[in-house]
Parts: structure tokens; C-alpha cells; sequence
């Protein structure tokens, strides 16, 4: 036999209308939730590039963590013979905020006689600098080049797209028919 709103009275009219437009509100509710939720995650890219920051008889390194293109962390360390140095720096929706400068003294102990060393590395300077609209304030002159040059290199890896290292650069690809 066929359900007929014909025999329902009133009240159980309103009340199946009522269970409709609830099923249709939570349907709608999730997803618009979904929608909403998934976007999210393909909106945020968040990043971490390793480059090189110049030569240094340990190694030096930058590391870059950004989020949608936007610079969100800047760590650099570089060790040579008888000095490190590191730098922090932190930024909120790419505008720098603040900075954070390391020096270390390396000096080398003889660990027997077969010619061993030991590294000692000793913090000997530490250094914090608030940035306003992105400028650290009281950098000492000192410090500045390094800074930028940690900045600039950092900022130029903004540029290139995630996978730069797979694609090719189009000047060099062989023309056809030649």
C-alpha cells in the first residue's frame, strides 16, 4: 500500500515537513563542512627548502619554512675553523618579526696521540632583535651583511616553484628542427 499524506492530520503533516527540512539542513550542513574543511588543506603549501649559504670549512646551511609563499621561519648556521655562527628568524604572514643571532668560539683539544680532536664549541655572544614593519631594530653594523645575505637567499627561494629542481628551464630545451 503507497504512503498517502491524505489520512495524516495536521500535526503529523507539519511534523514530517519538519524532518524534512531537518535531513535537508544537516546534508547541507556537512557539506557545506566538507567544502569547507578541504579547501582549507589545499589552501595551505607549507614548504621547507635547504640551501647552501657559503663556504665553511663544517658546512653551513639555510633553512627555509614558508606557507603559502609567505616566509615563516629562516634558520642559517654556518661553522668555520675557530667560529660559528646562527641566526633565527621569525615572521608572521611574511613580515619579519623578530631575530635571533648566535656566535659560538670552536677551539680543538688533542684526544690522544693517533692525531684525534675534540670540537668544543662555547657560546660567547647571543643577540635578540624585535623587528617593526619588518626592520630589525639596533642590528649593529656588524651583523647587518650577514643578516641580509641570510634574507636574500632565503627570499630567492620564494621564487622558485615547489618542484623548480624537475622542471627544466625552458631557454635551455632544444628548439625543434634544429
Amino acid at each position: 500500500m503507497a504512503a498517502s499524506s491524505e489520512g495524516l492530520s495536521m500535526s503529523d503533516k507539519a511534523a514530517l515537513g519538519v524532518r524534512a527540512f531537518v535531513g535537508v539542513c544537516r546534508w547541507v550542513g556537512v557539506w557545506i563542512g566538507l567544502v569547507g574543511v578541504s579547501s582549507g588543506f589545499l589552501r595551505a603549501e607549507i614548504r621547507e627548502v635547504n640551501l647552501d649559504w657559503e663556504p665553511a670549512c663544517e658546512g653551513s646551511s639555510i633553512r627555509v619554512t614558508s606557507e603559502n609563499g609567505l616566509l615563516v621561519l629562516v634558520e642559517a648556521w654556518a661553522e668555520h675553523f675557530a667560529e660559528a655562527r646562527d641566526w633565527i628568524c621569525t615572521f608572521k604572514h611574511g613580515v619579519l618579526v623578530s631575530v635571533a643571532y648566535r656566535h659560538f668560539k670552536i677551539s680543538r683539544r688533542a684526544k690522544g696521540d693517533s692525531g684525534e680532536f675534540e670540537i668544543e664549541r662555547t657560546l660567547d655572544r647571543i643577540e635578540t632583535f624585535e623587528a617593526v614593519k619588518g626592520v630589525p631594530q639596533k642590528l649593529p653594523p656588524a651583523l647587518k651583511g650577514d643578516f641580509e645575505a641570510v634574507l636574500e637567499k632565503a627570499s630567492e627561494s620564494l621564487a622558485k616553484p615547489a618542484n623548480a629542481d624537475l622542471v627544466p628551464d625552458q631557454k635551455e630545451l632544444p628548439k625543434s628542427g634544429s
